[in-house]
């Protein structure tokens, strides 16, 4: 008798296996996960007078324009229109620095190599791991922004640079938000992280962390 049990026991079970097969439908290996969200490059929203909107040509030794190889540039405030006035004003409360000037500047500049001549002699371990470089912004200018970004792109040895990660916290200005997003889709390595709120530099930076890939941060 208890051997009947245990028969039947057995049997009802894999009845209810086969009835399990036969109700869940097999997976499907052709679902895409959803791919990283696309600029609308139709839409135009680009706040008048940005520049540059593209990526430009770094500049080469011989480049003589505002800043390059590292110059001064002096503008004498009483010398300019009252429009080109406002605009030094202006960039100049917004920032606490010369936004005019560094508008006049190529953000892909020419720099000289100002290392001292020993420095240049060290020989580095060419094993360092590739990194994930964090910047954290807030209604910042847009030209000391892509200049940024482009000086670690020119001057890093390219296996060394994981990434750039720009973390947005919670900028307010129009040239941050959409603009931005289409200039930097153009260089490949750059990735926006935005806060919903403003969070200060310490959260800013551990957003950025949680975004990296890389096995070191900078």
């Amino acid at each position: 008798v208890a051997q009947l049990a245990i028969e039947s026991i057995h049997k009802a079970a894999q009845e209810h296996e086969l009835d399990k097969k036969a109700i869940l439908p097999a997976p499907d290996m052709n679902i895409q996960k959803p791919g990283p969200k696309l600029v609308d490059e139709t839409v135009d929203d680009t706040p008048p007078g940005l520049h540059p909107l593209t990526p430009p040509i770094q500049s080469g030794p011989s480049a003589t324009g505002p800043g390059e190889h590292g110059n001064a540039v002096k503008i004498d405030k009483d010398t300019l229109s009252p429009e080109e006035r406002a605009k030094y004003e202006t960039g100049e409360k917004n920032n606490a620095f010369n936004e005019y000037a560094s508008n006049m500047i190529s953000v892909r500049r020419h720099l000289p190599d100002i290392r001292d001549p020993k420095c240049k002699d060290i020989k580095y371990n060419q094993k360092h791991s590739p990194a994930s470089i964090i910047i954290c912004f807030h209604n910042e200018a847009w030209s000391a922004l892509l200049r940024s970004v482009h000086s670690i792109l020119d001057r890093s040895p390219e296996h060394l640079v994981t990434e750039i990660i720009l973390v947005d916290d919670a900028s307010t200005m129009d040239h941050l938000k959409r603009p931005l997003e289409r200039y930097m889709n153009r260089l490949g390595k750059v990735k926006i992280v935005r806060a919903a709120s403003r969070q200060g530099l310490i959260r800013a930076r551990m957003l950025g962390a949680k975004a990296a890939v890389g096995s070191v941060l900078v």
